[in-house]
């Protein structure tokens, strides 16, 4: 009834002929039109997202007149809005939380020492990779150590390398995926 005030007070006509239920009449249009007026001050002025027609929290209650049967309670409009501004702040101020989340790294110390003990494992399992992984790190250390000595020096040693051409290239794997 609410989507147009000025038309949806009619009752149907089919073949130029009013369609009635048992027991009902026309409304006078002018009783329509003051209810209009009246329904149309209550709902311009609100903001409103949603409505529906319902009977929720309504107090029908049974009885009777005599042989008759009554009822009361009547049907009224319900109306609703989110507070859409509000939800997009909260929402944002979750995500930027659940951005921020970070897992907790558990540190298997009794793991990680029992690997120690396997390190000639390692080494007979796969010597080339083992040898290549060990020379790396040792390298490494070894660079570090002369940079944190001589800064000077080391800056200009990788200087004098840069243009120094890397034969054969050779590109390192760094995934595999499992058959």
């Amino acid at each position: 009834m609410l989507i147009d005030l000025s038309e949806f007070w009619k009752l149907p006509i089919f073949e130029n002929t009013l369609i009635l239920g048992a027991g009902e009449t026309d409304t006078p249009e002018r009783q329509a039109q003051q209810a209009a007026i009246s329904l149309e001050s209550e709902i311009t002025s609100a903001q409103f997202q949603s409505y529906v027609l319902t009977d929720y929290g309504e107090d029908v209650r049974i009885g009777r007149a005599g042989k008759a049967l009554t009822l009361t309670g009547a049907p009224y409009y319900h109306f609703w809005k989110s507070d859409f501004a509000a939800y997009q702040e909260m929402r944002a101020g979750k995500v930027k939380e659940a951005d921020a989340l970070r897992p907790e790294v558990i540190v298997l110390d009794g793991l990680n020492q029992r690997m120690k003990a396997q390190r000639s494992n390692l080494e007979q399992f796969n010597p080339a990779v083992y040898r290549a992984a060990r020379n790396t790190m040792q390298y490494s250390a070894f660079f570090r150590y002369a940079k944190q000595q001589n800064s000077t020096n080391w800056s200009l040693f990788v200087a004098s390398i840069k243009n120094v051409p890397v034969n054969p290239i050779v590109k390192t794997p760094v995934s595999w995926d499992r058959p």
